[in-house]
């Protein structure tokens, strides 16, 4: 058996391997002839994002971009081997860094792709920019702390760890030259892109954040709805008023297939589920703001009678308390926003 020293060393040490085991659990999925489904692994589902790839007779449009750089590169380097076409566009949901960030990745390997955005997302692009280079940051400083760990275990252990280090090392120098370039279109209004015989409608909204993108597919009677349409939303940062809106607006669309931002592909159905969810964190926060409630009531009094849809799992149960608590906070910072 290991020394406790030994193994609180190792432990140290999974994030230089997690990234790349992660990419291995990805599945891809056709779900017609023009729709490829990339799913992040279980476990990592309300960490990161599912990815799209849409292909037309004249060329392809990928949706969303993992934070994970190392999947990224591995998709990447997957759709030059089967596909034919040439990327035409990258089409970012909205600037979480688990949908924007790993576009710097698919920019480098599709230099003459198009990034597209909500305008609202360009006109702050510079701090999404910083992000990247925060991340980029963090991973340097990961590596060398790594690095010195590795000098503390015992020598048959430096074996084991020295060519996972030397990868990590060289993954991180790669990413270093990376740049997130800006968008070159910027959807203000309904705008219809047509990939040779396949159009592909893009609708942008406010909801889940400022500046968020939903794909339409007409042809397809699917929707890409980014992390607008999650089954388990996260709310924290979202405008509740108008997403709310948004899903019934979306409800209109003769679509009947969902893929979210993470999760499984599912029937637009599920986004009465999430308006449902959105609408009681709301509603709750408006009775604690007119009865003036203290912050601890607010979350400790909370109950959704359609959380047994939501809850199956221990990390759905996780996910379900953050999300509560998050959207709470934010349900009720838009209850004492001014009217006028």
């Amino acid at each position: 058996m290991k020394s406790t020293k030994t193994l609180t060393l190792l432990l140290g040490f999974f994030s230089l391997t997690f990234t790349l085991r992660a990419a291995a659990e990805v599945t891809w999925q056709a779900v017609d002839a023009n729709i490829t489904f990339i799913k992040q692994a279980e476990r990592l589902i309300y960490f990161d994002s599912n990815q799209v790839i849409l292909a037309g007779k004249e060329c392809l449009a990928i949706f969303d971009a993992s934070g994970d750089f190392s999947q990224v590169e591995l998709m990447a380097s997957q759709i030059k081997t089967q596909f034919t076409q040439p990327v035409c566009y990258l089409i970012a949901s909205h600037p979480h860094d688990d949908h924007l960030l790993g576009m710097a990745v698919l920019q480098h390997a599709f230099p003459d792709a198009k990034l597209i955005t909500h305008s609202k997302v360009s006109h702050l692009f510079t701090q999404y920019q910083q992000a990247l280079s925060d991340k980029l940051t963090t991973f340097s400083k990961s590596v060398a702390l790594n690095e010195k760990r590795m000098e503390q275990l015992e020598p048959e252990q430096q074996v084991i760890w020295h060519d996972k280090i030397t990868k990590a090392k060289e993954r991180v120098k790669r990413w270093q030259q990376l740049t997130l370039q800006r968008p070159t279109v910027e959807v203000e209004q309904q705008t219809t892109l047509n990939l040779g015989d396949y159009p592909i409608e893009l609708i942008p909204v406010t909801a889940h954040s400022a500046g968020d993108l939903i794909v339409y597919l007409p042809n397809s009677k699917l929707l890409l709805s980014g992390d607008v349409g999650d089954v388990l939303p996260y709310a924290g940062e979202g405008i509740l008023i108008t997403w709310l809106q948004t899903l019934k607006t979306l409800q209109t669309l003769p679509a009947t297939k969902l893929i979210p931002g993470h999760g499984d592909i599912t029937t637009v159905n599920s986004l009465t589920t999430t308006h449902d969810f959105l609408s009681a964190l709301q509603a709750h926060a408006n009775k604690a703001a007119s009865e003036n409630w203290p912050p601890e009531k607010l979350i400790q009094s909370f109950d959704f009678n359609e959380k047994a849809t939501l809850v199956k799992t221990e990390l759905d149960e996780k996910a379900y308390r953050m999300f509560v608590e998050t959207g709470l906070k934010q349900a009720a910072k838009q209850v004492l926003l001014p009217t006028n």
